[in-house]
């Protein structure tokens, strides 16, 4: 592995504890403002302060947080799974699925 950026976070109580890559195979692939290169994974952290937060790998802050609830998290999982779309129309489509242990 290499190390290609740094991300700051946002102070000791929020320590990562868990990261987890997820391909963004499911999404359109962003063009990286900071390097040449393209953006095709989104990338995870959680930890005890019981948030899961996404990061905006482009400007290196956190993109969305979500509030566990159930204390701190110590470990994350992802799978692919198939689900039929709410319309009638029986599409079978991808979803990616994060399991976490508290």
């Amino acid at each position: 592995w290499f190390l290609q950026q740094i991300i700051p976070g946002e102070g000791p109580e929020f320590a990562a504890r868990s990261l987890l890559w997820v391909p963004s195979s499911l999404d359109a692939p962003q063009e990286s403002q900071s390097s040449d290169l393209i953006i095709n994974e989104r990338l995870f952290s959680s930890g005890l302060a019981g948030e899961i937060v996404e990061w905006d790998l482009s400007n290196l802050i956190p993109k969305d947080k979500t509030i566990v609830g159930a204390g701190g998290i110590w470990q994350m999982s992802g799978v692919i799974s198939d689900f039929i779309s709410d319309v009638d129309d029986g599409i079978i489509e991808k979803q990616y699925r994060i399991c976490v242990g508290c």
